[in-house]
């Protein structure tokens, strides 16, 4: 009884000690042969034991046994072989990268002309500043913008994140302004509207996983007639211009990138046309670039946190 139960034991680890990578019709022989060999030298002539009193076939158990082996041994399909093709950026010819939209300006304009004086002691979240000539800065916390108004009536809107939060502080900004002039007594004749409002610069920034041969890349690109500029005693990047998408890059030899253009969509376009580019000059970074790209993140990290929580305020 006992001797029965340790040679199909020793016939599962056969099956489970099989070399990785063979079909299920090269295993199968060899494994029957020795699944054979075991059930004859242990259930002798019969191939049937008795277990608490429960008749047991170990032959069944056994093709039972390789059915479930069968099922873990990988086989080699055409769709197996398309399922583990390689990602997508490896058909591109190198990484993916993220593309993040860091300001979007927008402007509009309410209709009628502004006493800023007016404006600016009876708005909130307004200041005036004696530098900013005929301009005052209204700010909102969501989402998070700054507004340049001016007496004319136009309004210019920066610090959005997204052409969606553009929108909705432009007409926040509007709303403010027209609630103030509700008591004003020019409002019957101009009365505060939201009109002409468009995008007119976005601005995005995308670092490579690589630092770049900027002085090699200079040299194709920013030589001879080529849309770049390379100028390092004024500045350390390439500026890289597109004329057909009103785009301008500004590359970094630490990988950075960063492009402005009207619309969301040109901005994507230029960077799809530079990747390949810039992807010939790379090379890895070396370890006084990664401080200093360390540096960077954290230095952006605190400058955020002293714009959300100034000096002298509490946290909740």
């Amino acid at each position: 009884m006992d001797d029965s139960r340790v040679t199909c034991t020793e016939a599962e680890s056969s099956v489970a000690l099989s070399p990785e990578g063979m079909t299920f019709e090269e295993l199968k022989p060899s494994t029957l042969k020795s699944l054979e060999s075991y059930i004859s030298s242990a259930a002798g002539p019969s191939s049937s034991s008795h277990v608490n009193g429960e008749s047991v076939n170990i032959k069944e158990e056994a093709n039972t046994q390789m059915l479930q082996q069968q099922q873990d041994i990988p086989v080699k399909t055409e769709e197996v072989q398309q399922q583990q093709s390689p990602p997508a950026e490896d058909q591109l010819g190198g990484p993916t990268v993220d593309i993040l939209i860091r300001n979007v300006c927008s402007k509009f304009s309410v209709g009628r002309k502004l006493d800023l004086q007016f404006l600016a002691t009876h708005c909130q979240n307004i200041e005036y500043r004696k530098k900013l000539k005929g301009v005052v800065l209204m700010q909102l916390r969501r989402p998070p913008t700054s507004a340049f108004i001016t007496a004319s009536g136009d309004v210019r809107c920066v610090k959005s994140t997204s052409v969606l939060e553009a929108r909705v502080a432009a007409r926040r900004i509007a709303r403010c302004i027209q609630n103030v002039y509700s008591d004003h007594p020019t409002t019957l004749k101009s009365p505060v509207k939201f009109k002409n409002y468009r995008v007119v610069n976005v601005l995005a920034t995308t670092s490579l996983p690589m630092a770049i041969r900027l002085n090699a890349f200079a040299q194709k690109y920013a030589t001879n007639g080529e849309p770049g500029v390379y100028e390092p005693e004024v500045y350390p990047g390439v500026t890289y211009k597109l004329q057909d998408l009103k785009a301008t890059l500004n590359i970094f030899r630490t990988g950075r990138i960063t492009a402005t253009a009207p619309n969301v969509e040109n901005v994507l376009s230029a960077i799809e046309q530079v990747y390949p580019k810039v992807l010939e000059y790379g090379r890895p970074r070396t370890e006084r670039e990664m401080v200093e790209l360390q540096l960077e993140q954290l230095r952006k990290y605190l400058k955020k946190y002293d714009e959300n929580f100034p000096e002298g305020s509490t946290l909740v």
